[in-house]
């Protein structure tokens, strides 16, 4: 939502904190949208952009939990609703095998999409969670996380 509204920071990373407000008043209800909206207009730069976002995550939330059943999954287990068409973050196998395991990418995950497993260590990426905000990426020392499709091994 915020990618499409044009609300990214410079270097294309999409600023998504007010879309998941939006998201949140919705689920929540402890705040009216009204609300919500005044507080990013006197509060926020680039206020309109970012109550456009608020609402899109509002109205995204209200249109799913309207569908019997809530969001529809594909039969191979990936979400529906447009999530198919995002790329995510994949691990390097090369450039793991260097990987001191800081673990500053689950740290810095904000939606804790990143999980461990096994020892050593292994990295999955819950696709479901991932907002393909690409923090992950920028901030791996040893640059061993990258775009899914582009070089990985």
């Amino acid at each position: 939502i915020a990618l499409g509204k044009g609300l990214v920071i410079p270097g294309g990373m999409p600023v998504i904190n007010t879309t998941l407000l939006g998201a949140l008043v919705h689920m929540v209800e402890a705040l009216s949208l009204d609300r919500l909206i005044e507080v990013i207009k006197g509060n926020t730069p680039k206020p309109e952009k970012n109550a456009e976002c608020a609402v899109d995550g509002f109205n995204t939330v209200n249109s799913m939990t309207e569908q019997k059943g809530g969001p529809k999954a594909r039969s191979d287990g990936e979400p529906s609703g447009g999530l198919t068409n995002r790329r995510f973050p994949v691990y390097n196998r090369e450039k793991m095998k260097h990987c001191h395991r800081c673990q500053i990418c689950y740290m810095v995950c904000p939606s804790l999409a990143l999980q461990f497993e096994g020892d050593p260590i292994h990295f999955l990426l819950n696709r479901e969670f991932c907002t393909g905000c690409g923090i992950c990426i920028e901030e791996c020392p040893r640059d061993a996380i990258s775009w899914e499709g582009k070089e990985n091994d």
